[in-house]
């Protein structure tokens, strides 16, 4: 009797295993909120395979924006989370939006996931397409905006430029920091 409750007990973590690894899930803040569904995937149809951490869909917030923008070497050393910077929309539709730096990825971004901002496609990234996949021409890096502030989320996806205000450095610091961001890069740190 208790292998059988042993063996039903396993099957049934096993079960709630697997619809753990089923749900889908949106980062929005860590807790449950309301939203809307945008952008939706043309791959998302009954019956097709999508692969691990594919992209489905978009679950915008009801209220509040962030956003991400891509820098060079020579800027990114001069970024510190919390600094000043303002999104300005390329389609003139909405104000400028003030936001402060959030996290500032290290190391260089090897293919661009946003193909709205790439150049084969119009964007300001120059990039070459290898193997269906946007790679940037020059060294970039991700830098996280949060939280930006405005009242409510825009309708879409916004491309636009980022102005960004970082604190006055010396040339030796700016050489510091560079040399390190260098030797990550390379050392794959």
């Amino acid at each position: 009797m208790k292998k059988l409750e042993s063996a039903a007990q396993q099957q049934v973590e096993s079960l709630l295993r697997q619809q753990a690894r089923l749900t889908l899930t949106a980062p929005l803040s860590g807790h449950m909120v309301s939203g809307r569904v945008a952008d939706v995937s043309d791959a998302l149809k009954s019956g097709t395979v999508v692969a691990q951490g594919e992209q489905l869909m978009q679950v915008l917030g009801k209220e509040g924006v962030r956003g991400e923008g891509w820098v060079d070497e020579e800027t990114v050393t001069t970024l510190h989370t919390g600094d000043a910077a303002f999104f300005v929309p390329d389609s003139g539709e909405t104000r400028a939006i003030r936001c402060k730096v959030g996290k500032i990825d290290r190391l260089n971004q090897t293919t661009l996931d946003q193909p709205l901002l790439a150049s084969v496609y119009g964007g300001s990234i120059p990039v070459q397409i290898n193997n269906q996949r946007l790679v940037p021409i020059n060294t970039i890096f991700r830098v996280r905006l949060e939280p930006c502030e405005a009242r409510q989320a825009p309708e879409r996806e916004l491309a636009g430029k980022v102005v960004l205000q970082s604190a006055h450095r010396s040339y030796l610091q700016r050489g510091w920091q560079w040399l390190v961001v260098s030797l990550g890069r390379e050392a794959g740190l």
